[in-house]
């Protein structure tokens, strides 16, 4: 399986802005094999019993955003935190013109959407996970030189 590429943004849902988190793939099987390991890792619920498969609560899923430039995104799917070993974890860089209005956004609404993609084009139907924490760290440098 090839790594995703994280990518934020906005989108928008029954005419308001959504910021939206997404992990990039180059196929819709590449994105459906790692939907299925972060759907297996969260702990939330899904509130209705009709319609598609959102998931809100999730805390098993954690979103860190590092501030630099460029910004660096990391996501980190434990089926246990209590595990050091994640079941998926995949870091990139976001650049500072899409991070900045997307932690933006969410500092406005309060929530976002973790999901996947296929060449950059949101699939929620294979993924929709309501999320309401972003961790936020300052970035070092010395960081990545270790």
């Amino acid at each position: 399986m090839n790594s995703a590429q994280i990518i934020v943004g906005c989108m928008k849902d029954a005419g308001t802005n959504v910021p939206v988190v997404a992990l990039s793939l180059a196929t819709p099987q590449e994105a459906q094999e790692v939907a299925s390991i972060i759907l297996r890792c969260q702990n939330g619920s899904k509130p209705f019993s009709l319609g598609p498969a959102v998931y809100v609560g999730d805390t098993q899923i954690r979103v860190t955003v590092l501030e630099a430039n460029p910004y660096y995104v990391e996501i980190d799917a434990r089926k246990d935190p209590r595990h050091l070993t994640s079941a998926y974890y995949v870091m990139s860089p976001v650049p500072p013109q899409t991070a900045e209005p997307f932690l933006k956004l969410f500092e406005l609404v309060g929530h976002y959407v973790l999901t996947v993609a296929v060449s950059e084009n949101p699939a929620l139907e294979m993924l929709d996970l309501v999320k309401y924490v972003i961790y936020r760290k300052k970035f070092r440098e010395e960081t990545l030189s270790h």
